[in-house]
C-alpha cells in the first residue's frame, strides 16, 4: 500500500520533539506516543447526484478544496459499491427508490487503506486502517420528523449499534442528523 500523500503524523518517544512522517496503511500497526494527523474532511447534503457532470463538477470542487474525506447524503442514486471519479474512489450505497443514498469519498491514498464498508439504508460505516492509527467513517441520514415514531426509533438504535463496534482506534461521525 503506498503512503499517504500529504498527510504528516508525528511520531516519537518523546511529544515535545515530533518526527513527520508520511502516513502508510501498511499493517501491523507499529506503536506511537503521539500522532498529530491532518485530514480536511467534509459532509453534505447533495440533494442529487443524478444531474449529467454532478460528480464531475463535486469531485472538482472537492479537489480544490483538498478534502480528503467527505460524506454525503440524499445522493437520489441506486448505485452501490465502489466507483472511481477523478482522483476520489465513491463508496456508494444508493436506495431503490432513488430517495435517500449515502456516499463516502475517499481520495485515492486514503481508499487503500480501506479494511471493511458496512452500510444499511440510512448509515454507511468505512474501517481505515493507517500505519499508527484506525479510522471508523460513519456516514449517517438520519429520517425526519415527518416519518414515524418507530422509525426514527430504529435509526437511533441502529446508531447506537454501530457506534458501540467502534471501540479501536477513533471515529467521525458525519452526516444529516
Amino acid at each position: 500500500c503506498p503512503s499517504v500523500g500529504h498527510f504528516l503524523a508525528s511520531c516519537s518517544s518523546h511529544p515535545s520533539v515530533p518526527s513527520r512522517t508520511p502516513l502508510q496503511c501498511t499493517p501491523p500497526l507499529h506503536s506511537c506516543t503521539s500522532a498529530v494527523v491532518e485530514l480536511n474532511i467534509a459532509s453534505y447534503n447533495v440533494n442529487s447526484l443524478r444531474r449529467v457532470g454532478a460528480p464531475t463538477i463535486l469531485a472538482q470542487a472537492i479537489r480544490a478544496l483538498r478534502i480528503h474525506i467527505l460524506c454525503l447524503q440524499e445522493t437520489h442514486t441506486d448505485q452501490r459499491g465502489v466507483l472511481r471519479c477523478q482522483n476520489y474512489s465513491r463508496y456508494m450505497h444508493g436506495d431503490t427508490s432513488k430517495q435517500g443514498g449515502l456516499e463516502v469519498w475517499l481520495r485515492h491514498d486514503i481508499a487503500s487503506c480501506v479494511r471493511s464498508v458496512q452500510h444499511s439504508s440510512r448509515i454507511l460505516r468505512i474501517q481505515l486502517r493507517f500505519t499508527s492509527f484506525d479510522l471508523t467513517v460513519i456516514c449517517v441520514h438520519a429520517p425526519h420528523e415527518g416519518l414515524s415514531p418507530q422509525i426514527r426509533r430504529d435509526f437511533w438504535e441502529s446508531l447506537e449499534s454501530t457506534l458501540k463496534q467502534c471501540h479501536h482506534g477513533y471515529y467521525l461521525l458525519m452526516g444529516d442528523l
